[in-house]
């Protein structure tokens, strides 16, 4: 045979036994899919199993330009140890404090009754030294703006103390009392916050929002219907994929809060925590040489104006619960009564023949969202909805909110008068 054959038999030869070696063999198995109930994290709760990195940390509040630079254009969540102790509320507020205030008899705070939040279920309002006397002994959790007569215990903080900020940058302060246990929904923050805590601890679970596309966040709220008690990553599988940067905060710390990092929260022992929160469009503009170099020390909330209408947080609150219901289920004019009344309140009102006025206003919201008139709302009708819709409920919703009071007056004069 000649050269030039043997060289053609072995280049054929060659290429067989690259095809063969590149093809699967009858007897291999296929790969096998990963069993996910056997991941760590599995029902477990959330920021369990998966690698986990401490935030940073720094004593005190940092210097502006630090802050701005590296955490706030940064995107990075921050420890400020300590620096909560600058604020008399650190050692002003206990509860016989609270108990000494001179408060007006008719101002009252929101009240949730559950720990563990649920952003579906009815709130309560009471007036605050009502709370300090019972939240002790039971689950009710205070989430509120800080009212009026206790913002000037509050300093704001030392790296925020700037003039663009003041000017209509500022959007709400929130205060969360609880006697500890309270367990947050995962979710987002649409405003960059800084949280100072004056009592107990808490833990504070983050997900980088690169992750976003693996935690189910719901279309309005921005919050996840994930049990955070018991992740199920058959349920979630997503889950088994994540990373979380852990923040441990002790009365007298302070934590920043990034923009739209995803988050769940726990408290331990009797709880007390302000938040501050600013418009993170506002960031841009701040120029760190205007502000002040020398924290302000008595610089207290009392002295900033909070841009936010407690109107728009209704409305959200109630655009939160609707689309909850509805991404499970077809919400029908029943389920409307519970997100509005709670089961509790609406056993109340037939106690009280309420009469159909109150029914009234409802069937007049529910025809306001079922837009095809099928006696159902969907989630497609709830997105399909122009803000101004929105609004127009929320106003019946209010105007729904006037008239139980007035039931509910008359039925305690009847009751008086019996």
């Amino acid at each position: 045979m000649s050269y030039l054959f043997y060289l053609s038999l072995l280049l054929y030869t060659s290429v067989i036994f690259a095809q063969v070696e590149q093809q699967p063999s009858a007897d291999t198995e296929t790969e096998v899919e990963k069993d996910l109930t056997k991941e760590p994290g599995h029902l477990k709760k959330f920021g369990s199993g998966r690698p986990t990195y401490l935030i940073d940390e720094i004593d005190g509040f940092p210097d502006v330009e630090t802050f701005f630079s590296k955490y706030v254009f940064g995107s990075r969540p921050l420890k400020m140890k300590g620096a909560a102790h600058w604020s008399p509320a650190y050692h002003l507020w206990t509860d016989k404090y609270f108990l000494s205030l001179d408060i007006d008899p008719n101002s009252t705070v929101l009240v949730e009754e559950h720990k563990k939040e649920n952003r579906t279920l009815p709130v309560k309002w009471m007036h605050f030294q009502k709370f300090v006397q019972i939240y002790n002994d039971s689950n009710i959790y205070m989430v509120q703006d800080v009212p009026p007569y206790l913002k000037q215990d509050v300093i704001l903080p030392c790296c925020i103390q700037c003039p663009e900020l003041f000017e209509e940058g500022f959007a709400t302060t929130v205060m969360w009392f609880s006697s500890g246990g309270t367990k947050s929904v995962i979710h987002t923050d649409n405003l960059d916050n800084i949280n100072c805590l004056f009592r107990g601890d808490k833990e504070i679970v983050f997900v980088d929002p690169k992750y976003q596309d693996k935690i189910q966040l719901n279309t309005y709220g921005s919050y996840s219907n994930i049990d955070v008690d018991r992740m199920d990553y058959t349920q979630y599988p997503e889950l088994a994929e994540i990373e979380y940067h852990l923040g441990n905060m002790t009365a007298g710390d302070c934590l920043y809060i990034p923009y739209l990092w995803i988050h769940q929260v726990r408290s331990y022992g009797s709880n007390l925590a302000v938040n501050v929160w600013w418009n993170n469009s506002k960031n841009h503009l701040i120029d760190v040489n205007k502000c002040l170099k020398e924290c302000r020390h008595d610089l207290s909330l009392a002295d900033v104006s909070f841009s936010f209408k407690e109107d728009d947080d209704d409305l959200s609150n109630f655009q939160d619960r609707m689309f909850y219901i509805a991404e499970s289920k077809d919400i029908e004019l029943d389920d409307l009564k519970l997100i509005l009344f709670g089961e509790k309140f609406g056993e109340e009102l037939e106690q009280m023949n309420a009469g159909y006025g109150y029914v009234a206003q409802v069937k007049k919201l529910f025809q306001k969202f079922d837009l095809d008139g099928d006696l159902k709302i969907t989630e497609e009708e709830l997105n399909s909805l122009p803000d101004v819709t929105w609004e127009e409920c929320m106003d019946l919703v209010i105007d729904l909110g006037h008239l139980l009071e007035a039931i509910k007056k008359a039925s305690k004069t009847s009751h008086e008068e019996l």
